[in-house]
């Protein structure tokens, strides 16, 4: 009886992570602002929800401040906001990690 071939698996292709070229230093400063602007606006609520917590990692500060619409709704600088968008989340998180630069956040 003859053999059957043995299955292989495909190798994985890596594909290269797409960079968009960052902002101008000005436009950056002003996503910083935008950022801290919507931290101090729901920031207290976000600490009231973490059941009795203090403080939160600087990895949840970041994550929701760009998750759910929030700088749309609490930022005022839409061209800032719009600007951060067209980025990849990566590089969105990168530039957060410059705004947010303490290991936690609290009260």
């Amino acid at each position: 009886m003859p053999m059957k071939p043995k299955a292989t698996k495909p190798k994985a292709t890596k594909i290269p992570a797409t960079e968009v070229p960052l902002p101008d230093a000005a436009m950056i400063e002003r996503i910083h602002r935008a950022m801290q602007t919507t931290w101090a606006t729901i920031g207290g609520d976000v600490l009231a929800l973490d059941e009795g917590n203090r403080s939160i990692p600087r990895a949840e500060v970041i994550e929701v401040t760009l998750d759910a619409g929030y700088m749309e709704m609490y930022a005022r600088d839409k061209e800032a906001i719009a600007a951060l968008r067209k980025l990849p989340y990566a590089q969105q998180i990168k530039i957060a990690e410059g705004t947010f630069n303490c290991s936690r956040y609290g009260m």
